[in-house]
């Protein structure tokens, strides 16, 4: 007896009923079940079967030949029930096949076919099922090519429900299949429950059906692998609920949402991140389904006659699994893809630009190869692992005169980066200017790469890109933050060209994004701007999942920049927000066309020391040198356009976006430290610009690669010149960035702040016109954590910072007012004196005679640091200050940040993760 299930299925529905008329055994009666089809589907049923029962509401697989068999004649004990869904068309002597081995084997009460794949016939799709020690299901033989290697195989666990072959009494016995799984493991559990009851499952190799789909497709075309993922998961969590042992109930319930946890973890590293949410779907499900468990344990209660532990070779091992996951990749079949026949890194030159790029590096940092810790220009130390983590809180700043603030973003990737060497956090930052160059020509490379199959074109990309004047200058200046944004760059590029084809290649961009822009926040609007631009291109192309992508990846530059956003917002000054992060350093502004010179200063960087050196400064040779140079690059981009339209057009979209950035930096002053203020670094709208030329370049470099590699060893050249200029002339300029000495403040400082790091010194520094400025330090000196542009860009002193200024008023000005209690308010030990020179004496001079008059200042002398005094103030009463919930705000940024980190790391092999979807059509022949 036949029962066919249907829903939907016109345009499959006749190719199973023509092959079902079609048997070699045709059955006795046939039945077929309507399950509130829409379409009409209904009508090819009542024409070719002898009863139809039509069902209002929507069921399962199992449910519905359910109420088939209720609609067949009064059982008798040699019935056999054949299932079939509306898309599995049997071979013609399929039902035969069938019924030969259980006319062979009197104890077997269930057989199943050899299940095809409908749109390949020599492919298995399912033949037999089977189950983990864990419970999970896994299909044999899904996706093997059918040599007939698996044709000796004959007891299994379970079997496929469309094409299942049962005996009615059997059938009954057990109470058909579990209503609590409508599709995925109904054919399994079935299978499970008749072996328990003492009868035996087969599979028959010679009955074959092929199948449009597996049972999670009965009722729709297509399921998604976040879906999917969570059908397979409730169905295991069912049948782990209704097989377990009755003690270990408990214990599988506590587990269920810390496994939820583990499991969504192992998704992220899988590139799932969609099937998280299915992961807890399944878990609160199983959680409160204790009807539909306790009916399953009743139903095994009540026809199970043989042991648990019969079942045990039928199972699968996990060894046996881990093999099989390294050969096809989990149960899941896998379309295969055309290989990447791109260039590999060696191939190109690529290796003689990275050792290339890493000399540059060598020579610009060779004064500090041998030091662990940096200051100078935008650097300070970063001090010992606590001190980098405090600054990446939500808390006080002493420089900001107790102001309770939010940290810049860069703080927290700079925390990030000396945890990497947490026993000399300034050591990460040390090694990451030497290798900065070498950094910048591998992510230069990796977006070569993706846009052009060209072999030499990604060499000549990283060239150029490693050995760009706005990353050496940045370099040679100290400015971290634009050097992590010139590597991170290239990387964004790469992420939007890809976010179409991978959720890894847009949680990548998400990361590239966030630390670009916590490097150089002047970035934001461009950057911000071009991903939003390039949602609303994938929108219009009807590429939705890429525009998701793209939206969601811009999730973790909020997450870091949303609390400093919200506290500039508070004060009035929105503006603040794209700051430079680090020491505020002061530049000659440079014009427009130094700007497109690439060039980010008035002084060329170093090329104008260089051709000092030659006599040659002052006079117009620097700056036309420089237009030379970048001139071949300029032309080779914008060419771009009437080449490769769409290429070269977004290429010179950015290179404008990076123009605009930089011009408008350059005319920007936002922050100021210890008396210096300082313009927005112009640096990432260059590297921003070069970005756009280099994509737009490559484009050209492409399409001329008929005339072979003339092109690009011109670019490569004028590229290497420029950097070596920039190089040359740093090796010969006095230097920015220098070691940090082996003390910063006086012994005695140094000593006092070993006992009490909250120990303050209240360092006054004498300038011209008898200005003065003046700054506390807490312990052993001023670290890169202290100085936040939420203080850098205030626009008034806090009342603790005023506090601070009168208190150095009555001490400078030689007054009778007893300093004291000021001084132990602040919690200030000591006093320093800077060293003055040129017309600062007389103001230092002044300031030396009032302080050595003082009853309540003991001097101490000459230091390296200058003049010394030791207060009467022997230990602070300073605490830090922070709001509760900073900690947890920390960890919140940084665990999306991590979770996009581990999206963008290269998949496990855990399968395919491609929506499963219904063929279009099956074909009569089985040849």
């Amino acid at each position: 007896m036949a029962v066919i299930a249907n829903r939907n299925g016109e345009g499959m529905l006749a190719h199973t009923l023509s092959a079902l008329e079609a048997q070699t055994l045709a059955p006795v009666a046939s039945v077929g079940v309507d399950v509130a089809s829409t379409d009409a589907s209904v009508d090819s049923l009542k024409k070719g079967l002898d009863t139809v029962v039509r069902l209002r509401s929507r069921v399962g697989f199992g449910q519905a030949v359910r109420h088939g068999v209720a609609e067949l004649p009064d059982a008798d004990e040699r019935d056999w029930l054949w299932f079939l869904a509306h898309d599995a068309a049997p071979a013609p002597d399929a039902l035969e096949a069938l019924m030969q081995t259980v006319e062979a084997n009197r104890l077997v009460a269930v057989v199943g076919p050899k299940v095809m794949r409908a749109d390949d016939s020599a492919t298995v799709n399912e033949f037999g099922e089977t189950m983990t020690p864990l419970g999970a299901s896994v299909r044999l033989a899904a996706g093997d090519l059918d040599q007939g290697q698996h044709d000796d195989r004959s007891d299994v666990l379970g079997v496929a429900a469309s094409g299942m072959l049962v005996r009615r009494d059997v059938f009954e016995q057990l109470g058909g299949f579990d209503p609590a799984l409508p599709s995925i493991d109904a054919g399994l559990d079935l299978g499970v429950r008749a072996r328990l009851a003492g009868h035996q499952v087969s599979v028959q190799p010679f009955a074959r059906i092929r199948r449009n789909g597996g049972a999670e497709l009965f009722s729709v075309r297509s399921v998604s692998d976040a879906s999917f993922t969570g059908l397979a998961r409730r169905a295991q969590l069912h049948r782990r609920f209704a097989y377990s042992h009755a003690a270990a109930l408990v214990f599988h319930w506590l587990l269920l949402l810390p496994q939820a946890v583990i499991r969504s973890i192992g998704h992220l590293f899988a590139k799932r991140p969609a099937a998280i949410l299915s992961e807890f779907g399944a878990a609160f499900s199983a959680m409160f389904a204790f009807g539909a468990v306790s009916s399953a344990r009743s139903r095994i209660r009540q026809s199970r006659t043989a042991a648990w532990s019969d079942l045990a070779p039928l199972r699968i091992s996990h060894r046996a699994m881990r093999a099989r996951r390294r050969l096809a990749g989990d149960d899941v079949v896998v379309n295969s893809r055309v290989a990447d026949e791109r260039v590999g890194f060696v191939q190109g030159g690529t290796l003689w630009v990275l050792a290339l790029a890493l000399l540059a590096g060598v020579i610009i940092s060779l004064p500090l190869l041998t030091s662990t810790a940096v200051t100078g220009g935008g650097l300070l130390q970063l001090g010992g692992f606590t001190d980098i983590w405090n600054a990446a809180l939500w808390s006080d700043r002493e420089s900001a005169g107790g102001l309770v603030a939010p940290a810049d973003p860069l703080q927290i990737l700079l925390a990030l980066l000396g945890t990497l060497t947490f026993w000399q956090p300034s050591l990460a930052v040390l090694i990451l200017l030497v290798i900065a160059p070498v950094l910048a020509s591998i992510t230069g490379w990796a977006l070569a790469r993706r846009l052009t199959r060209v072999k030499w074109v990604p060499a000549v990309v990283a060239a150029v890109w490693a050995l760009a004047p706005t990353l050496l200058v940045s370099m040679h200046d100290g400015r971290i933050g634009a050097v992590i944004a010139h590597i991170a760059l290239p990387l964004i590029a790469y992420a939007v060209v890809r976010a179409r084809d991978l959720v890894r290649t847009a949680a990548l961009g998400a990361v590239a994004l966030a630390v670009a822009t916590a490097g150089a926040p002047s970035l934001l609007p461009a950057l911000v701007g071009a991903v939003v631009v390039a949602v609303i291109w994938f929108a219009v192309r009807a590429r939705f999942g890429a525009s998701i992508r793209l939206l969601i990846a811009l999730v973790p530059t909020a997450a870091l920049f949303g609390p400093l956003l919200f506290a500039n917002l508070q004060r009035g000054t929105p503006l603040a927000l794209f700051a430079d992060p680090g020491v505020p350093f002061d530049y000659a502004a440079p014009d427009a066309a130094v700007l497109a010179a690439q060039l980010p200063d008035a002084s060329l960087g170093t090329i104008a020391t260089l051709f000092d050196q030659f006599g040659l400064a002052g006079g117009p040779w620097p700056m036309w040198v420089t237009l030379a140079l970048v001139a071949p690059l300029a032309l080779a981009a914008f060419a771009a356009p009437f080449m490769r339209a769409g290429h070269g057009i977004a290429g010179i979209a950015v290179a404008l976006a990076g123009f605009s950035t930089a011009v408008v930096s350059a005319g920007t002053t936002l922050a100021a430290f210890q008396g210096v203020t300082s313009k927005v670094w112009t640096g990432p709208g260059v590297s921003l610009m070069l970005l756009g030329l280099v994509i737009a370049a490559s484009a050209t470099l492409g399409v001329l690669d008929f005339r072979g590699k003339a092109p690009g060893a011109i670019l490569a050249l004028f590229a290497v010149v420029s950097g070596g200029a920039i190089v040359a002339g740093a090796a010969v300029s006095p230097a920015v960035v220098s070691p940090l000495p082996e003390r910063t403040m006086p012994a005695l400082v140094s000593a006092a702040a070993s006992d009490d790091p909250m120990l303050g010194t209240l360092v006054i520094a004498a300038g011209a016109d008898e200005t003065f400025s003046i700054e506390v330090i807490r312990g052993d000196g001023t670290t890169l954590g202290d100085v936040q542009t939420f203080h850098t860009t205030a626009e008034a002193p806090t009342g603790q910072r005023s506090e601070l200024s009168q208190l150095a008023v009555d001490l400078i000005s030689g007054g009778t007012v007893d300093a004291s209690e000021q001084l132990q308010q602040q919690s200030i030990g000591f006093i320093v004196l800077r060293d003055a020179e040129g017309s600062a004496v007389a103001a230092y001079d002044s300031t030396q005679r009032s302080l050595n008059q003082r009853a309540d200042l003991q001097s101490v002398g000459q230091t390296d640091a200058g003049l010394l005094w030791k207060t009467e103030v022997e230990q602070s009463g300073v605490e830090a200050q922070m709001p509760a919930w900073s900690g947890w705000l920390l960890a919140g940024q940084l665990i999306l940040l991590a979770i996009a980190l581990v999206l963008a790391m290269p998949a496990i092999k855990r399968g395919a993760r491609s929506r499963v979807t219904r063929a279009k059509d099956v074909r009569k022949d089985y040849a």
